[in-house]
């Protein structure tokens, strides 16, 4: 994977987007106080201002470096979902899982995905074996679990990230992908609250409404269609494919972490750059995303959009 930078394309979409942010942040500073929504919104776009530059410079970076800083992310989320969990004190199964997501960053680096699928597998083995090291079992079976959940969340399944970004174009599908999924999770969870009235999960995301889901999908098939010229090939074989990709499962990993903080009594899993969430809650949107749209553009040739 080759520096971005020399690509004007790649180019246009950073200035674009970070043009964007900006603006929309002079818009919406003098409003920030008004109310709670106008605050959190300030919030998630203020970890935007600074988080996006950070995002452009890495995908713009030559190999390895944007891998590098996936295998950051998820290590930093498997940290902030063991804190959470209250199994941040276990460190055997805690560094178990950090050596996972390096060695998968490693296999991604050189190119060796059958390894890659292999490791989860591997890493539970091992989880199996510390309590007999350990010579205990009270509790092994939540540690065990646990453990297994943080290597194939925020390990095996979000780093698939890396694997889009080693394909052709992979940079622009990357871009693409959040850009959505952010279009769509922001979109529901605001129509939701402002005019939701049938909810649909009270029990685990009581702010997910049936109008906020057809309302956000609705907005982001016309955000993918209007913002396609940010991929090389514009044809619907693409932007369709992540739009539906990002409105199908761009928030059910929100809502799986969602029932998961339930049951633990929490609101949030950390605290990233300025007051909005932590790193976990920036990349639950890719948890499911990235890997179903990976192994969807390995077999998107084989499909006929020719007559839409």
């Amino acid at each position: 994977m080759q520096s971005q930078w020399d690509n004007p394309l790649f180019r246009e979409t950073a200035i674009l987007i970070l043009g964007i942010l900006l603006v929309s942040g002079i818009g919406l500073f003098p409003f920030r106080n008004r109310n709670a929504t106008y605050l959190k919104a300030w919030h998630s776009l203020q970890s935007w201002l600074i988080g996006a530059p950070i995002v452009f410079i890495l995908l713009g970076s030559g190999h390895p470096w944007p891998i590098a800083g996936l295998v950051v992310a998820g290590i930093f989320a498997c940290k902030e979902f063991f804190q959470m969990t209250g199994m941040y004190h276990r460190n055997t199964y805690v560094w178990l899982t950090y050596i996972s997501v390096v060695v998968m960053g490693l296999t991604i680096v050189d190119n060796h995905k059958w390894l890659y699928d292999f490791i989860p597998m591997i890493s539970l083995g091992i989880a199996c074996l510390l309590p007999i090291m350990h010579n205990e079992a009270k509790n092994m079976i939540q540690y065990v679990a646990l453990s297994f959940l943080a290597c194939n969340f925020m390990g095996w399944a979000f780093l698939h990230v890396g694997w889009i970004l080693q394909g052709e174009n992979g940079p622009f599908y990357v871009i693409y992908l959040v850009l959505l999924t952010e279009v769509y999770d922001n979109t529901a969870l605001g129509v939701s609250k402002l005019f939701g009235k049938r909810k649909i999960l009270e029990n685990i995301a009581s702010y997910r409404t049936i109008e906020g889901i057809i309302f956000s999908g609705i907005t982001t098939l016309l955000v993918g269609w209007s913002m396609r010229h940010l991929l090389p090939d514009r044809s619907p074989r693409y932007w369709l494919t992540i739009s539906l990709v990002a409105i199908i499962v761009g928030g059910l990993g929100g809502v799986v972490l969602s029932w998961i903080r339930r049951d633990l009594g929490l609101r949030e899993s950390g605290v990233f750059i300025i007051g909005r969430g932590g790193i976990l809650d920036r990349i639950e949107r890719l948890i499911f995303a990235a890997p179903i749209l990976y192994y969807v553009l390995q077999h998107i040739e084989k499909f006929d959009f020719n007559n839409l």
